[in-house]
């Protein structure tokens, strides 16, 4: 559904990967592209805005967490 929207906007457009005709690829457009390099310094600020209420220790932590639940995959 995510994918679906962006390409309703022209953000990015899908592409049969020549290697394998099981998968497509998403590849982002010129608007794509300009989009995501206005929108995410904004979403970066706002991460960091929510983020600033741990310690550096309790980032530290929750950095070990994440990458524990990414290991298990």
């Amino acid at each position: 559904m995510v994918i679906d929207n962006l390409e309703k906007q022209d953000y990015v457009i899908r592409k049969k990967d020549p290697s394998d005709r099981r998968a497509v690829l998403i590849h982002l457009t010129k608007e794509g592209d300009t989009f995501i390099r206005q929108f995410f310094p904004k979403h970066l600020d706002r991460i960091k805005e929510e983020f600033s209420v741990l310690s550096e220790e309790e980032k530290k932590t929750l950095a070990e967490i994440c990458k524990k639940l990414g290991l298990k995959n």
